[in-house]
């Protein structure tokens, strides 16, 4: 902490689900945040990780509504900033976000895609598997790959096409 106007604060979102409890289908699906600025040990400790969001019920959450609230808060504290007093001394603090983290079944919850082994797996470019009788699998040939990388509108074109 600095007494400079703006005080730069950059978060690592991360997120995964984990059964509750063994003897129940409940699962609990946190979105936590961890501080750039922190030294790499010290930005893993529990007491330095931040809660951004929890969901806890038998069913996978429905991203949408389980991060729309914190994602408009966030959004809305990467815009206008905020203030926290110490004492008498006051910190304006400038927020960003650097990257998003999760598993591969995680990821494709909270991007909307199939996961890691279904046809469109891939969440960077539009190769497409084709099913194997043989192995009981989706296949990616490297001869068929289409490396054209996706873009927003790809994917909202896809989600439409989902409906």
């Amino acid at each position: 902490m600095s007494a400079k106007k703006k005080n730069p604060v950059t978060l690592i979102v991360h997120s995964d689900g984990a059964p509750l409890i063994r003897t129940t289908r409940v699962s609990l699906w946190p979105c936590f945040a961890s501080i750039v600025e922190l030294p790499p040990p010290v930005r893993e400790y529990q007491t330095n990780i931040v809660v951004l969001a929890l969901w806890s019920a038998k069913q996978k959450p429905n991203v949408n509504v389980f991060l729309e609230e914190t994602m408009k808060d966030l959004k809305d504290l990467m815009r206008h900033g905020t203030s926290i007093f110490i004492g008498d001394q006051e910190y304006n603090i400038c927020l960003s976000t650097q990257f998003f983290l999760s598993d591969l079944p995680a990821k494709a919850l909270f991007c909307h895609t199939i996961n890691f082994n279904g046809y469109s797996a891939c969440t960077c470019c539009c190769t497409k598997g084709v099913w194997s009788n043989i192995y009981k699998t989706v296949l990616y040939s490297y001869a068929g790959n289409d490396y054209t990388s996706r873009t927003h509108d790809g994917y909202l074109k896809a989600a439409q096409e989902a409906l």
